[in-house]
């Protein structure tokens, strides 16, 4: 949260954060197109399919506009399937509040603001398919190499 509070002081936009241990299939042209439509600090969200693997991540419960009801980090009994997948579109007026969550919190995953955020405002879920992988994760990073091994890529 450091990090991006330091360049947040310079840089006075909307913002797009992505970890950078994520694969991925999103279309952020849509997720961006979301964004823009509602104005509001928007999460990337993608359905597992193992509840165990849920509590490795922030669970997010959706109401039926897709705004997030609830997001808890490493959960021990996740409500539902659905993951953050630490990819965030946050307004400017959302990253001013950062100064003030690092007042009260200590500067730990960019995922503990979300949450702190989505327990004082309207923050939206924006739901995709296709393949998400935490290679991060070592087990997680192995499938994504088995899943990826045979795609040959064109050089520029």
């Amino acid at each position: 949260m450091n990090a991006i509070w330091s360049i947040a002081k310079n840089v006075k936009e909307d913002y797009l954060i992505i970890a950078g241990d994520n694969l991925f299939s999103l279309n952020l042209s849509e997720m961006a197109s979301f964004f823009y439509k509602v104005k509001s600090p928007v999460v990337a969200i993608f359905e597992l399919n193992n509840l165990d693997l849920v509590k490795q991540y922030a669970c997010v419960v959706l109401n039926n506009d897709d705004s997030i009801i609830e997001f808890e980090e490493k959960p021990k009994c996740p409500k539902s399937c659905l993951v953050s997948t630490c990819i965030y579109m946050l307004p400017w007026r959302n990253i001013l509040l950062i100064e003030e969550y690092l007042k009260e919190n200590p500067p730990d995953p960019v995922g503990k603001f979300i949450e702190w955020l989505v327990a004082r405002e309207k923050v939206y879920g924006f739901k995709f398919k296709g393949y998400w992988y935490d290679i991060g994760n070592y087990e997680v990073y192995n499938e994504a190499r088995e899943a990826f091994k045979h795609i040959s890529y064109k050089e520029y």
